[in-house]
């Protein structure tokens, strides 16, 4: 919460955005779905395709791959690490 003299002084915290993940994409509006493919780069349909559906199965496809990327570089580090444990 914000204190008055925050408030009187014109500062304020910045709310970041929760992170959007396959998880929750569902929850998003078109508009959100949309704004985010377009900041992804990855609005590669025609307009006549755009609907509330079609975003969110693009959308989902993007954070897939995404979670794939964190998850197998996981498993790297933690393979590497296993390996230098090993040998000292």
């Amino acid at each position: 919460m914000a204190s008055m003299a925050d408030v009187a002084s014109g500062s304020k915290e910045k709310a970041e955005a929760p992170k959007i993940t396959s998880e929750n994409a569902y929850k998003l509006s078109t508009y959100d779905m949309r704004q985010e493919l377009v900041r992804r780069e990855c609005l590669d349909m025609p307009e006549a395709d755009y609907c509330h559906n079609v975003f969110l199965k693009r959308l989902m496809t993007e954070l897939v791959k995404d979670e794939q990327a964190v998850s197998e570089q996981h498993t790297e580090v933690v393979v590497d690490k296993a390996q230098l444990e090993r040998y000292v």
